[in-house]
């Protein structure tokens, strides 16, 4: 299963159209996630109709600001709408007999006051909810100054804040494949060029299980001032070598890992080589270790802030 998340900045216009239809017939996604849509009623029906969609979940905008649409169109790909509103629709997955999991499409606010409340209400769910659990989209917050070039200085204070609530929430950064920043803003006088890791997927420990060999790639940013997501759940196998190297989140919250890190890595070696090195490295400790193990440390997950932290 493929899931294409994107903040699309307006998706009634002819270019965004094509782009939407081209990407559809390069990674087929499943189930299509649009946010920002700024559109509404009629015009929005007549988009989604365009576009070839049998089956969708509209919020709708507010005017010319805001809007998420959940669409798909295979009969048998079974989707329920658990909670919906203006920053998420929650949805309830069934598909091809596989596990029941909770999908929820994020546009939080750019607005800090609304966009607390949201998280505020993302944590009471998460309580709630007893299903595999996987969150997309535009979270419009970033963990560590790593994940903004440019502009100024790093709020690091809502940065830990950020990171608290997916604490707090038992969540993890899925990752991802391709350029690290999904967002690139505007240009002020006397500043350089805003980009940040806006756009993301986390997931609890129960969904990771699920779809272990998951993976968030970002697209190419095209018609918008966002990259797409591509969620790939479950890619084939690669003919005739192995798997490319994806870091795994839980990786970092096991008592080991420091520990681990600390003895594999060569600082004598050109970088390239030692991350190489290390990359192998942590496929055999994976390998290594049971998987009930690495998930049973997630409940000390103030560990993983440590973590998030070493690289801010």
């Amino acid at each position: 299963m493929n899931i294409l998340a994107w903040n699309i900045r307006g998706v009634a216009n002819d270019a965004t159209i094509q782009t939407l239809k081209e990407l559809r017939r390069q990674h087929k996604p499943d189930i299509t996630l649009l946010f920002e849509t700024r559109c509404s009623g009629a015009r929005a029906l007549e988009v989604i109709s365009t576009l070839g969609f049998k089956f969708y979940f509209i919020e709708e905008a507010n005017g010319f600001s805001g809007g998420i649409w959940a669409l798909w169109e295979n009969s048998n790909l079974k989707m329920q709408v658990i909670e919906k509103f203006n920053q998420c629709i929650h949805l309830k997955i069934e598909y091809s007999g596989e596990k029941v999991w909770t999908l929820s499409a994020v546009y939080a606010s750019p607005q800090e006051n609304l966009r607390k409340i949201f998280f505020e209400n993302l944590k009471d769910f998460s309580k709630r909810n007893k299903d595999p659990w996987m969150l997309i989209g535009d979270f419009n917050e970033i963990k560590n100054e790593g994940e903004k070039k440019g502009g100024r200085q790093v709020d690091m204070h809502a940065c830990r804040r950020f990171r608290d609530w997916m604490d707090d929430c038992k969540l993890l950064d899925l990752g991802f494949v391709g350029t690290r920043f999904t967002w690139k803003g505007g240009q002020r006088v006397g500043l350089d060029r805003v980009f940040k890791r806006l756009d993301r997927a986390i997931s609890t420990s129960s969904w990771r299980t699920l779809f272990g060999d998951a993976r968030i790639e970002v697209l190419p940013r095209v018609n918008s001032d966002h990259h797409p997501l591509l969620a790939v759940l479950r890619p084939e196998q690669f003919d005739g070598g192995e798997k490319p190297f994806r870091f795994e989140a839980m990786w970092s919250i096991h008592p080991d890992f420091f520990q681990f890190i600390s003895g594999s890595w060569d600082r004598k070696r050109w970088l390239p080589g030692a991350l190489k090195e290390l990359a192998v490295n942590l496929k055999r400790w994976n390998r290594n270790k049971e998987k009930g193990d690495l998930e049973q440390t997630e409940r000390n997950s103030k560990s993983n802030r440590l973590w998030e932290e070493s690289f801010s």
